[in-house]
C-alpha cells in the first residue's frame, strides 16, 4: 500500500512484467477517452470483434470494464489483455462512484452471465464508440441498475443521425438485456415487451466498421433528430414514472 498525492487513503498497486506489451500500451478506458478518435474507434472495433469470436466459439471472457482491459493498438499487430475478474473487480470496488463507473460500472451488467452478459458488454462498447457516451450514464449503481431494468436509454438511431437500421436494432437489443428478460426465456408477453431479445453470438461487424464513415443519404436535419429524440425521452419518462 502506498500514499498517493491528493488522496487521503492509501492505495494498493499490483506490478509485474506485461509480457509482450511495450510502454505504449494503455487501458481501453484511456484510449476511448483520448482525443485520438480514429484510434478509439479502432480499439473499440477490435474489442467487439474479439467478443464476437469469443461468443461464437463459446470462450469465456472476463466481464470487466475498460479500466481492466489493456491494449496496444498498431497496424502490424494489436495486443489485448483482460485482467482477471477476481483481481480487477475488488480493486475497482473501493473507488468513488464516479471512478468505479468509468472503469467498470458503465461497461457491464452485473446481473447477467454468459452470453447475455457478453452481448450487453459488446453493445455498450459499440454504443460508446458511435455516440461518445454510455447508454446508461448514471454514476449511482442503484440508479443505473434501475435504468437498465427500465431500458431507459436513447436508442442508437436517435443518437446517431443516419446510422444503419440493422446495426441500431442489434445494439439496442443488446442494451435491453436485463435479468428479467433472460430469466424468463420463452415467456409470452404483450405489446413491445414481446419483441425478440434472444441474445445472439453473431454481430454485424461489417456494419459497425462502416459506421465509422457515416454517409447515409437518409439523414434527418439536426433539428428533426433532436425533436424526435426529445419526444422519445418524454414518452419514455412517462412510461417509467
Amino acid at each position: 500500500a502506498l500514499d498517493v498525492e491528493d488522496r487521503d487513503d492509501r492505495l494498493v498497486f499490483f506490478s509485474g512484467n506485461g509480457k509482450g506489451f511495450s510502454k505504449n500500451a494503455s487501458t481501453f478506458d484511456q484510449i476511448i477517452n483520448d482525443k485520438d478518435e480514429a484510434k478509439a474507434f479502432e480499439a473499440g472495433f477490435i474489442l467487439c470483434t474479439l467478443l464476437t469470436q469469443a461468443a461464437c466459439e463459446n470462450i469465456k471472457v472476463p466481464m470487466i470494464g475498460g479500466g481492466g482491459i489493456f491494449m496496444e493498438v498498431n497496424k502490424a499487430k494489436t495486443k489485448v489483455l483482460f485482467l482477471p475478474e477476481d483481481l480487477f473487480k475488488p480493486a475497482a470496488a473501493g473507488l468513488s462512484n464516479s471512478e468505479y463507473s468509468g472503469l467498470q460500472g458503465h461497461w457491464v451488467n452485473p446481473t447477467l452471465f454468459g452470453l447475455p452478459a457478453l452481448c450487453f458488454m459488446r453493445g455498450t462498447i459499440a454504443y460508446r464508440m458511435l455516440t461518445g457516451r454510455f447508454a446508461y450514464p448514471s454514476t449511482d449503481q442503484v440508479e443505473r441498475n434501475a435504468d437498465i431494468m427500465d431500458r431507459k436509454f436513447l436508442p442508437l438511431e436517435l443518437s446517431v443521425n443516419g446510422v444503419d437500421k440493422t446495426l441500431a436494432k442489434e445494439i439496442n437489443k443488446a442494451l435491453k438485456l436485463n435479468s428479467n428478460i433472460v430469466s424468463i426465456p420463452g415467456k409470452k408477453q404483450k405489446g413491445k415487451a414481446s419483441e425478440d431479445l434472444t441474445p445472439t453470438a453473431s454481430f454485424p461487424l461489417e456494419l459497425l466498421y462502416a459506421a465509422k464513415n457515416n454517409s447515409a443519404e437518409t439523414k434527418l436535419t439536426d433539428e428533426e433528430l433532436q425533436a424526435k429524440a426529445q419526444a422519445y425521452l418524454k414518452t419514455q419518462a412517462s412510461k417509467v414514472n
